[in-house]
């Protein structure tokens, strides 16, 4: 693999309560957070585990978030990579960037070493991926934590009215409240088999055959769609982000001229935006509606030429996940540039892996 942005074993995701406030305010806010408290939290061993948090703020004044790792055995060294997103108040638009930043940060091999003293030593945990959250803004991060074998971790997502006051947070309890029903939250198993390769297959495709789909997550509704462990109190749910779609895909041609393909993104049931990469290009998709299947508009998020008599070249490594509105799958086309059945629409903001951005 070219890269390992999809190695994480377990996913720890935060979103219930996904509306944050002190007190009881009306929808969306149906039950009291405490402004310093321990919002969700989990216990994981050895094993590379990913985390995201995503919550917005509803009190008057701003609440910070941070994903707190503490060390439950002796001292211990770990690789870890932090993304914040800056909070705001377009809630599709920071899950959606939260995504593309993840992905870039992972891509870059952002890896940082952090290490812990001994439980209940000075410097047995750690905050990291904080995040200040205005009234009405929200917030979402991602953390991705390597933990060697035999080591032991408590891994925390808290609130608090400062950075400073984080600290306050007793790391012992009082525990994460009830859920509100809305968000998810919960510990859910990447891996497939006992690997940790998640969705992933290669596939072949010559330009001359009918359009290739990829359907991001597949299968639907998600990958990870399984009974996690909870907290008492809470709904078992879907975990819908921090898991990825991935194919790699052969092009050949068996004919005697170069042949244009293109990449097309696509809603497949339903409104779906989304967060894709094509040979390290993180693309971010906007909100597509799928209609009719025969005139769903078409995103263009590359473009390739396939050489006559190519075999095997070039090679495309497409990854893909649905963000945080999404309410369907995201549908990856592979065809040639001029048959679909709508001209390609859309503006979509691809990121180099050197951070650069040029509109598709």
């Amino acid at each position: 693999m070219p890269y390992d942005f999809d190695q994480a074993d377990t996913l720890i995701y935060s979103d219930d309560p996904e509306a944050l406030s002190a007190v009881v305010r009306g929808l969306p806010v149906r039950i009291a957070t405490p402004t310093n408290a321990i919002i969700y939290e989990a216990e994981v061993g050895g094993g590379r585990k990913r985390v995201f948090y995503y919550h917005q703020n509803f009190d008057p004044a701003p609440r910070t978030l941070g994903v707190r790792v503490v060390n439950l055995g002796a001292a211990v060294r770990l690789r870890v990579i932090a993304y914040t997103e800056p909070p705001a108040s377009s809630v599709v638009g920071v899950g959606h960037r939260s995504v593309a930043g993840f992905l870039r940060a992972l891509i870059a091999g952002s890896w940082k070493e952090l290490g812990l003293q001994a439980l209940d030593r000075p410097g047995h945990d750690a905050t990291l991926a904080v995040s200040v959250a205005g009234p009405g803004k929200l917030a979402s991060a991602f953390v991705e934590v390597d933990v060697p074998a035999g080591s032991r971790l408590k891994i925390q997502v808290i609130s608090a009215a400062s950075e400073a006051s984080l600290n306050s947070v007793g790391i012992n309890g009082p525990g994460p409240g009830p859920g509100d029903g809305i968000g998810r939250s919960g510990v859910f198993d990447l891996t497939r088999g006992g690997t940790t390769q998640g969705d992933y297959a290669a596939l072949t495709w010559d330009v001359n055959n009918d359009p290739l789909e990829i359907v991001i997550p597949d299968p639907a509704p998600f990958p990870n769609a399984k009974v996690p462990r909870v907290s008492a109190g809470r709904v078992p749910a879907e975990a819908v982000f921090g898991v990825f779609t991935r194919r790699t895909v052969a092009l050949s041609n068996a004919t005697d001229s170069k042949v244009d393909v293109g990449v097309y993104a696509q809603a497949a049931g339903g409104k779906s935006p989304g967060t894709c990469m094509v040979n390290h290009d993180v693309i971010e998709l906007g909100t597509m509606t799928s209609g009719d299947r025969g005139k769903r508009p078409s995103y263009e998020v590359a473009t390739f030429t396939v050489a006559a008599r190519a075999n095997g070249s070039p090679m495309l490594d497409i990854l893909g996940t649905v963000d945080p509105s999404g309410s369907s799958p995201l549908s990856i086309v592979i065809a040639k540039r001029g048959t679909l059945p709508e001209a390609p629409a859309g503006k979509q903001i691809v990121f180099r892996p050197g951070g650069g951005a040029w509109q598709a």
